[in-house]
């Protein structure tokens, strides 16, 4: 290759700056024109190649036609010793990705710079070319702080400026080989400037096989997805023949368009997603959807909003416009994104113009030469607003408590009623956070048991306690006009009156309207910037035709507060009955029936009540929408919803717990424990919110918070079941058995369910630290003895657990009964897959495929997951690439659980793959929380953990690695020094000594 001081033409090459899959970049003399400029050569492993030659030099052609000065230029084509190579615009400076490694850029830098970025992409599809690859490390900063746009090595001709949705399907296209993919998901372009003075000593060539045959259509064959052991995958054979076709993956990972990381044919608007991604990196810092993998990194592009950030990480805000321009760039829907570059700059270009101060009007001249000194201070003030847009800190949220009105008449209607509709209507405001009336209640008759209702000197003792601001008063009365309501506030601490309110209602069927007035004077007087009672209309507001249905329905409210599900539907159905248009009705119908364990039905309630989201309000609309979509287990657009709800909503305690539980089921148990946190931070005497928090941080492997909370639920609570359940796994994970054991033990006395619980966990213990026949035993006895009054979901997993101890003691016979038992018991998503996989691998194909068909009979991610999971696991033995494609379609399209990624690990494993099965293992043991319960529904799974350090063993073996192999072997023999009946035990000894 060329060397140092070597004349190629009339360049004198000076040293090599860059080398990876898009070529080898070598920083050279023009001795002509005098001087420096960069040497592009095409890689030795596809010159022989006439079409990669032909698209290299189309690369060249294409980007010689732009002449922007933020466009690297290029200036000749030519070859050298029978290599092709193009000659570039040499330009000194840093990238824009090693200017993010000292933190976000601040507003009125990063604006006009991402202007010019912007300028110079619409610049270049107005040449006809998509670029495909925009990242930070393309985009070089000049001394004097210019971008220039580098590395067209996988630009697209488009034809014309005007093609963007419709792309010609013979479009030309420039492309190289793909590249590799480093530890962070980033590929390795050309590095073309001189922030990379020392090649990538680990470039490879090529895209690794499993990244290939998943995104190659071509690929027909084992040997395709799977090279040789020894065989080498930096030959050309290993370079599909057309890189540009849909099917195949090309770019860098972090910043794909939803449409090119599904392989589909690009258009500008993909180049506007990435540049959206790099915006929103500029001023966070960080890209919205990497995560810790390739796969999940994907999978976010593909499925998660970005969380718009509102102030940079030094404390300035993000203006809404801009908000808007980042949240319209990534939108996933291509049609929904800017539909040219050029919108995108005018957008920007805008929020440049609200960042220039803006100059002082004439008159504040005048009045500062004339005024005495008081005036010109004042007139500064003004100004200085004036001129600067100040937007005022975001009001922080108000907790109420409202207590019961005194009811003056003699209509008993108007108790409790009258007190829902003023907290429907104060919810309205963003900052305002009501408590539960009912919660509060029971509490106080918790700490004064002769309270009998909700009154002042209640509440007063109660927010105290909890730390609510604001207590609400209230009557209704009669008078001369019909009836008189009258709402106070009161300092919760001092008792201080704040405001006191009066409105006249002249009829019965005024009396919610006049109501809601009251509740916009409240929230004026709270700090509601938006309250406006002309604004008011009677179905965004409580409001029914039936007095009697609202009282239902309240009453329903209080039934549902005390998990009295049957009555609370009861008194749901008697609302609707009296006002078929009670919209909330329906929702609150909804929630109680699938408590109650029918969902078809609660699907059917929750249809009705989206059907009449007019007779709600927008905090309403987004809870029901919501709740919809989680109960039907639709967690994505659940997310949405949730997410919408606490931005319009910050003081919304409800959002931010469905939100923790909609992002837990989605696989996220970051987001997860971070919601409930939130939400609990928000009502910490919630005990059940308290509970959920240490699931939630069981989930996410924070053993240490689980154990905490746990303990703490246990003593406001001593008959919570779970709470004992999560102390217990917590206790196990943190390596004391002893401690685990007596958590069990202590759940075992609480009552019947908790001792069917208790055995589940001693049982899952037992198989864990291989006592199968303890296991055995156990659940024998206790299944014997409790068969007509277990409850049928916990019968099933005991039988489930006792098949998969029988499969291990080789009982096969035993194994297929138990599982046979558990179908028949419930017909639940986890039972049919368990019990699939017992079949499976007692040679029982074709009822295992029977269970998968039932599974996808249903709609929901995890049954389609779990259905995906069976079928790739039997496919495996016959089509290994078909089973991995399936596999990791799954992961993308129906959940990332961590099952997916344990029999995906297994997959690879098991046909000779030891290195992509390390990232999958490793990824179950960085996911360790969720196989501790690994179908979420709170009961143990510990069982399979010990597999996961089997299988890195085994993984390690393969991949050569003998240290992290006897690592992790040891690992798994420790876990089973208890017991050594597990068969795996003698075999994992066998493996140590021969390493």
């Amino acid at each position: 290759m060329a060397a140092n001081g070597q004349m190629i033409n009339h360049y004198r090459i000076l040293k090599p700056i860059g080398k990876g899959g898009m070529g080898e970049v070598f920083l050279a003399e023009d001795t002509i024109l005098e001087r420096k400029v960069a040497i592009k050569f095409l890689p030795e492993s596809v010159q022989q190649d006439s079409d990669m030659r032909k698209r290299f030099l189309r690369e060249a052609k294409a980007a010689a036609g732009m002449d922007h000065p933020n466009i690297c230029r290029v200036y000749e084509t030519g070859e050298f010793e029978g290599r092709s190579f193009i000659v570039m615009e040499y330009v000194a400076g840093e990238t824009l990705k090693d200017r993010l490694l000292h933190g976000p850029i601040p507003l009125k830098e990063a604006i006009p710079l991402a202007c010019e970025i912007a300028e110079a992409i619409q610049g270049a599809h107005e040449c006809g070319i998509i670029h495909r690859d925009l990242k930070p490390a393309n985009i070089m900063l000049m001394p004097q702080g210019h971008p220039k746009i580098m590395d067209f090595g996988l630009a697209k001709q488009i034809g014309s400026a005007s093609n963007t949705a419709g792309l010609d399907s013979n479009a030309s296209t420039v492309s190289l080989p793909p590249v590799r993919w480093d530890e962070t998901g980033e590929t390795q372009g050309a590095v073309t400037q001189e922030h990379a003075e020392q090649p990538d000593k680990d470039a490879a060539e090529t895209v690794p096989p499993d990244q290939d045959y998943a995104n190659n259509s071509n690929l027909s064959t084992i040997s395709d997805a799977f090279p040789l052991s020894g065989q080498s995958t930096k030959s050309s054979s290993a370079v599909p023949s057309d890189l540009t076709k849909a099917g195949t993956l090309l770019g860098t990972i972090d910043y794909m368009s939803p449409e090119q990381a599904r392989c589909e044919r690009l258009d500008v608007r993909s180049d506007i997603f990435a540049f959206g991604v790099v915006l929103y990196e500029m001023l966070t810092g960080r890209n919205p959807f990497h995560r810790q993998s390739t796969i999940q990194t994907l999978s976010a592009i593909l499925r998660d909003a970005p969380d718009i950030p509102q102030k940079q990480a030094e404390g300035a805000s993000i203006p809404h416009r801009l908000q808007q321009v980042l949240n319209k760039s990534m939108a996933k829907d291509s049609s929904e994104r800017y539909q040219s570059m050029k919108e995108m700059e005018t957008d920007l270009q805008a929020v440049r113009e609200d960042l220039l101060p803006r100059k002082r009007p004439a008159w504040v001249s005048w009045v500062l030469s004339v005024a005495a000194v008081l005036v010109v201070a004042l007139g500064v003030v003004i100004w200085w607003y004036a001129s600067r847009d100040v937007v005022p800190a975001p009001q922080e949220p108000i907790s109420v408590l409202i207590t019961d009105f005194d009811n003056r008449t003699d209509e008993t209607v108007w108790n409790e009623t009258l007190e829902e509709a003023l907290q429907v209507g104060l919810e309205e405001a963003p900052n305002v956070s009501s408590y539960r009336r009912s919660q509060a209640l029971k509490t106080a008759q918790e700490l004064e048991p002769d309270v009998t209702g909700l009154n002042e000197e209640a509440a007063r003792l109660i927010s105290q306690r909890e730390g609510i601001d604001i207590i609400i008063t209230g009557f209704i009365e009669n008078s001369r006009s019909d009836y008189r309501l009258g709402v106070q506030t009161q300092d919760a601490i001092t008792g201080e009156i704040k405001d006191t309110y009066q409105k006249d209602a002249d009829s019965r069927d005024t009396v919610f309207n006049e109501m809601a007035k009251l509740a916009v004077d409240v929230r004026k007087d709270l700090g509601d910037k938006e309250a406006d009672a002309s604004k008011l209309n009677a179905k965004e507001t409580f409001t029914s035709s039936s007095l009697e249905a609202v009282k239902s329905y309240v009453t329903a409210q209080n039934y549902q507060d005390e998990s009295k599900w049957q009555d609370a539907l009861d008194a749901y159905r008697k609302a609707i009955e009296l006002d078929p248009d009670f919209g909330r009705a329906y929702a609150g119908a909804g929630i109680a029936d699938f408590r109650l364990g029918n969902p078809a039905e609660s699907e059917e309630y929750f249809k009705e009540a989206m059907k009449r989201t007019d007779r709600m309000t927008a905090r309403e609309k987004y809870r029901t929408i919501g709740n919809y979509y989680l109960l039907n287990r639709n967690y994505s657009p659940a997310i949405k919803n949730y997410n919408d709800l606490v931005d319009q909503y910050p003081a919304d305690g409800v959002g931010y717990n469905q939100l923790a539980y909609a992002y837990l089921m989605a696989g996220d148990t970051k987001m997860s424990l971070e919601f409930g946190q939130t939400s609990f931070d928000m009502d910490p005497s919630n005990v059940t919110k308290r509970g959920n928090l240490a699931l939630y941080a069981m989930y996410a492997g924070d053993f240490d918070t689980a154990e905490t909370r746990s303990a703490e639920v246990i003593l406001l609570n001593p008959t919570d079941p779970y709470a004992y359940i999560c102390q217990a796994i917590a206790q196990i994970m943190k390596k004391d058995l002893l401690k685990g054991r007596q958590s069990y033990g202590m759940l075992e006395e609480v009552d019947g369910t908790g001792a069917s619980l208790a055995l589940i966990g001693f049982a899952d213990l037992a198989i864990y630290e291989g006592r199968l026949q303890e296991a055995t035993s156990l659940l024998e006895k206790y299944i014997a003895e409790n068969q007509a009054k277990d409850v049928s979901y916990y019968a099933a997993i005991k039988q489930t657990e006792l098949a998969g101890a029988y499969l291990q003691l080789k009982q096969k016979n035993r194994a297929v009964s138990a599982a046979d038992k558990a179908v028949a018991a419930r017909n639940d998503n986890r039972f049919l897959y368990e019990a699939a996989m017992i079949y499976l691998q007692t040679g029982r194909s074709a009822q295992a495929l029977e269970l998968a068909k039932a599974l996808k009979l249903k709609l929901e991610p995890e049954p389609q997951a779990y259905a995906h999971i069976i079928e790739a696991r039997e496919m495996s033995e016959r089509d290994v690439v078909g089973a991995v494609r399936m596999m990791l379609n799954t992961l993308d399209k129906d959940l990332d659980c961590w099952l997916a990624r344990f029999e995906l690990g297994r997959i690879y494993l098991e046909n000779g793959k030891p290195v992509e099965a390390l990232d999958q293992f490793g990824q179950c043991l960085t996911r360790l929380g969720e196989a501790t319960a690994v179908f979420l529904d709170d009961t143990p799974t510990l069982r399979y953990i010990p597999l996961i350090y089997y299988n890195l063993g085994r993984a390690y073996a393969g991949a050569g690695n003998t240290s992290a192999a006897s690592e992790n072997y040891n690992k798994f023999l420790a876990i089973k020094a208890g017991g050594n009946e597990d068969p795996l035990v003698e075999e994992v000894r066998e493996r140590l000594a021969a390493l």
